[in-house]
């Protein structure tokens, strides 16, 4: 199925190899790659070699063990690859404009893209999280994490994977931004709780122009509430509310 190395090879040459026949198609999600002694002989390395190389392809979400010793190509689970966009966008210490820009493109498409599907199971998500939200007006931590989550949930609403995939690591840019307006504004709150509400209640009515009218004046808000806080839009955002783990 591989074949042998030209040169003794470091356990990342074998991840390469494998992940490559995974993003041609070659291999697909249940196919069976054989045990770690049938790679040691395909690629002519040594077991420490193709073990390290397994490792990291697990760790990825690439490989599994199903039956015994027999590894098989699964599907990368999105909340890691999430994890590590969201370490990325950190460490390249993504901006407060950026951030807002980024949203005022993307929240439009994901209003207009959820209004073309069936929204029944979308609308009962949102509603459950409006109810949340109206019980932790006092509470900025959960609000934070629960206006993440609404987005999130929007977008999610779309279908579209790539933007599924784009916008789940952004939301930590959101709970990292919204904290601390909920900390030093209080009144960021009723007015995170009253679009929300407004939001959803044009959506559930089909109604196009208000939904993206709301979602205009909600987004403005946001960078309202980040000037009177008095965060520099060309700073980073802040990494001191950063989630270590996922909810």
């Amino acid at each position: 199925m591989f074949e042998k190395l030209s040169l003794q090879p470091a356990f990342n040459q074998v991840v390469e190899a494998i992940e490559m026949k995974i993003m041609r198609g070659e291999l697909s999600q249940g196919d069976q790659i054989g045990t770690e002694a049938e790679l040691e002989k395909q690629f002519g390395v040594s077991r420490n070699t193709i073990r390290e190389g397994v490792r990291v392809l697990e760790y990825l979400g690439l490989l599994t063990r199903r039956k015994g010793r027999r590894l098989s190509v699964d599907r990368p689970k999105s909340n890691l690859m999430s994890a590590q966009i969201k370490r990325t966008l950190l460490m390249q210490r993504a901006t407060y404009r950026d951030l807002v820009e980024y949203l005022s493109f993307v929240e439009m498409a994901s209003i207009e893209n959820a209004l073309q599907h069936d929204n029944a199971v979308l609308f009962s998500a949102l509603r459950e999280n409006l109810t949340q939200t109206r019980m932790s007006m006092t509470e900025p931590e959960t609000l934070a994490r629960l206006d993440m989550e609404f987005h999130t949930t929007l977008a999610r609403a779309t279908e579209n994977a790539v933007m599924v995939m784009a916008y789940e690591p952004v939301g930590q840019l959101i709970y990292a931004s919204t904290q601390q307006i909920f900390e030093k504004a209080p009144i960021g709150a009723q007015r995170l709780y009253d679009a929300h509400r407004i939001l959803l209640e044009a959506l559930e009515a089909g109604d196009r122009d208000k939904a993206l009218s709301w979602m205009k004046k909600h987004i403005l808000d946001f960078e309202k509430g980040l000037l009177g806080v008095g965060v520099n839009f060309d700073d980073p955002v802040t990494s001191k509310y950063w989630i270590d783990k996922e909810h």
